[in-house]
């Protein structure tokens, strides 16, 4: 179907222009390319520019887009200046334009004219099935940039974004996660592959072994929990125990109390020692030492602290005269007490009887070539059978428990961290058996003696330095806490000369031993101002 435009100018009389004649010539080939469900004359191309058909193309308008075409062509022109001869190829065959052409320039300039006749150039259309795909997935490629850059937000998603900065949430840098266990990837203790499952075992179980609230079941309160879990952390710092051991401790005390009423106020302490212990042995490597020390027993025994002095001193003359060594002796000295502590016996006389047969049982344990009981029969008045009874007795109470770490262990220990000297150790050694004479060095553990002897010899020798950061590391004491003791042990060396019982004066008055029980005491020790060096 054929359109025909007709414009009147003024001034002049135009032939009228026919469009189907226009497109018979040129638009041929556009007519046959185009197809029936595609661009079926929608879009309505002037001179390469496209008009979208929501506006109908009237004269003027025509006029108008065809005016900047040409304006664009003109810009386009003049920066293409290397491409002059190209430019002027195409300008020189330009498609005939009629007089139409210069009646719509004058039709611009003249705003008070608005009839235009104008003869527009055929339509181009274009096939897509012609173009390339990629050049479609490029165009496409663009038109994508193009919606990223005006993306819009929904309104929804703005009042988030809002809130969100409202919070202080919004561009919150990722914090990085540190890997803790990176440090110890080369310590096979700490079992690093393992330990993210071992804490989610621990995670997964924990709530099995929480005690419940059991106060109100028990006949204590709150306070008196309290103070008990005081003192055990004083305990538990004395002993130079480990926090593990501390933690276990305060956790069976409350299990405990949680499933079991105890009778009375009085029975939580001993509920609190004896879940310490438990905990040691569990956590510690070496257990702490009042689990074979004797504890205060002679206000429970028909004794009293000469009574042991004087048994002690025998037992030294016994132990020279046999030629025992000095693990039987210390080891005798510690079955003694341990057995006095949990069992009372009827009478002063039993006394020896215990001292004899702990020593018995002594030499079998440390001794090859141990005395025969007719051999101790001889030195007391005692049976045979007499001193086989108590040595059961003995064995039951203490359940055949005999290997425990007396002050003489620790003693030779120290003695090497102290690069030793004849005479210092000599000095060491009978500062330690004076405290094996004494009642009052039981209250002290077996190591702090051991160290305390070995300080106060030294303070004795005059060495110096008195202390040094190997004799601490080995001992695990430093001078502040071996000071009490030792000032006892020097207490005793400073009245051994006056004593009646000078055994092991005599002992360490021998030139063999150094003679060192007859130098003087370190009596600066003794004094308040001592200030070490």
């Amino acid at each position: 179907m054929a359109s025909r435009i007709t414009v009147k100018q003024q001034g002049t009389d135009e032939a009228v222009v026919e469009r189907g004649k226009q497109q018979k010539k040129k638009g041929v080939a556009n007519g046959r390319n185009r197809k029936a469900l595609g661009d079926i004359g929608n879009l309505a191309n002037v001179g390469e520019v496209e008009v979208k058909p929501n506006r109908p193309i009237t004269r003027s308008f025509g006029a108008l887009l065809l005016a900047n075409a040409q304006a664009e062509a003109a810009a386009a022109a003049d920066k293409n200046k290397n491409n002059k001869k190209l430019v002027s190829a195409n300008v020189a065959r330009p498609p005939p334009v009629s007089n139409a052409v210069a009646v719509t320039k004058r039709a611009v300039h003249k705003r008070g004219q608005k009839k235009v006749t104008v003869k527009p150039k055929p339509e181009k259309v274009i096939d897509k099935e012609a173009i390339p795909d990629k050049e479609i997935q490029k165009d496409k490629k663009r038109e994508g940039d193009d919606n990223s850059k005006k993306e819009t937000h929904a309104f929804t998603s703005v009042l988030t974004a809002r809130s969100k900065a409202a919070c202080g949430i919004t561009n919150k840098p990722k914090e990085q996660i540190i890997d803790i266990d990176a440090g110890d990837v080369d310590n096979e203790f700490a079992a690093v592959e393992y330990i993210d499952d071992l804490y989610r075992f621990y995670k997964l179980f924990e709530n099995e072994n929480r005690p419940h609230d059991y106060i109100d079941s028990q006949p204590i309160k709150e306070r008196s929990r309290a103070i008990l879990v005081n003192w055990l952390i004083e305990v538990n710092t004395k002993f130079d125990l480990s926090l593990e051991t501390l933690y276990l401790t305060i956790n069976i005390i409350d299990r405990f109390l949680s499933v079991k009423s105890i009778p009375s106020r009085r029975e939580l302490q001993l509920v609190g020692i004896s879940a310490m212990l438990m905990a040691s042995k569990y956590e510690e490597i070496w257990a702490p030492q009042n689990e074979n020390r004797p504890h205060d027993y002679i206000d429970s025994q028909p004794i009293k602290e000469r009574s042991r002095a004087i048994l002690v001193n025998w037992l030294i003359e016994v132990n020279t005269k046999f030629d025992l060594s000095l693990e039987t002796l210390y080891l005798t000295i510690n079955i003694i007490d341990r057995f006095l502590s949990v069992k009372s016996i009827p009478s002063r006389r039993e006394l020896q009887l215990v001292g004899i047969s702990a020593m018995l049982m002594a030499s079998k344990y440390e001794e090859i070539w141990a005395p025969q009981v007719e051999d101790f029969v001889c030195l007391t008045t005692y049976t045979h059978e007499q001193i086989l009874v108590m040595e059961k007795t003995i064995l039951g109470n203490l359940e055949w428990t005999l290997t425990v770490p007396t002050p003489l262990v620790f003693l030779v220990r120290f003695i090497k961290a102290t690069v030793p000297e004849q005479e210092l150790e000599n000095m060491a050694h009978f500062l330690s058996e004076l405290g094996l004479v004494h009642y009052a060095t039981v209250m002290y553990c077996p190591s702090m003696v051991a160290a305390s002897a070995v300080f106060a010899a030294r303070c004795t020798l005059n060495k110096t330095p008195l202390w040094n950061e190997t004799l601490k590391l080995h001992t695990g004491y430093s001078i502040e806490q071996l000071m009490e003791c030792a000032r006892l042990l020097v207490r005793f060396h400073s009245m051994v000369g006056n004593e009646e019982l000078k055994v092991v004066y005599r002992k360490y008055s021998d030139p063999q031993k150094g003679a060192v029980a007859m130098l003087p005491p370190a009596k600066n020790l003794l004094s308040e101002g001592f200030v070490p060096q």
